[in-house]
């Protein structure tokens, strides 16, 4: 029976090889019986470790027992013996994104504040909360009893505004290391004002990045590696908080 003549050769294998070059597996072998299913399986394949296994018993006797390989696909133009058939050009194992974020702020942080308390004026309300009158004199600036900032109806344009929309965004790098530990690079600057790595574009308005967090989640003998960089808002990360490591 097929079960009995596999000669501990695979009967079937089925992959690939993702954007960021990480290789997953799946190879058969057949085992006679279940007291073999637990070592039918190589612990390697082609260089790539196993990180878990599952089987199926077979119609009529024996048991397909199916190893699941993960890892980091070798750099093309390796040499060797051990060199596996299955090569990527090293230069294309990375990949980006680019996320957009929104939050509701407290009006008192806003950047322009300061500039929006004296067109609008600050006031004391009845229940002993602060923020934008109903309606600002302008008498001071131009000797009439006009509103600035006014709606249609009357009322300043800011009054009852509490919160405003601060737009962010998220830049990230995606790739696999074949270093059986993680990278202590990704470290560097980490929760500090950093330029990302890869194309990101310039942003005016004074922004910055700063970075963090890191995800970093074991693949075989791989790591398969997320490092994220938070744009500020505009006038940039507060250097005395966030201040670049040396």
């Amino acid at each position: 029976m097929i079960f009995n003549n596999t000669g501990g050769e695979p009967v079937s294998i089925e992959g690939g090889v993702d954007e960021r070059g990480l290789v997953v597996l799946e190879v058969v072998w057949v085992a006679s019986s279940f007291a073999e299913v637990w070592s039918a399986t190589s612990p390697e394949f082609e260089g790539i470790k196993r990180t878990k296994s599952k089987f199926s018993k077979i119609p009529g006797g024996g048991y397909n027992v199916t190893g699941i390989y993960e890892g980091k696909a070798p750099d093309a133009g390796g040499s060797g013996e051990s060199t596996p058939s299955f090569q990527v050009d090293p230069e294309s194992l990375i990949t980006y994104e680019l996320d957009f974020t929104q939050a509701q702020n407290p009006i008192e942080v806003h950047p322009r504040f300061k500039a929006l308390k004296e067109k609008y004026g600050w006031a004391e309300r009845k229940d002993g909360s602060w923020g934008f009158p109903e309606k600002v004199s302008s008498a001071k600036s131009t000797g009439s009893e006009q509103s600035v900032g006014e709606s249609r109806d009357g009322i300043s344009a800011l009054f009852g505004v509490t919160d405003w929309l601060d737009v962010g965004a998220v830049w990230r790098k995606n790739w696999i290391s074949g270093d059986s530990e993680i990278p202590i690079e990704i470290f560097t600057n980490l929760g500090r004002v950093d330029r990302p790595d890869g194309p990101i574009p310039v942003i005016g308005q004074g922004r910055n990045w700063i970075k963090g967090p890191v995800k970093a989640r074991g693949r075989g003998k791989s790591w398969e590696l997320t490092v994220e960089w938070m744009l500020s808002g505009r006038g940039g990360w507060e250097p005395e908080i966030y201040k670049t490591q040396k």
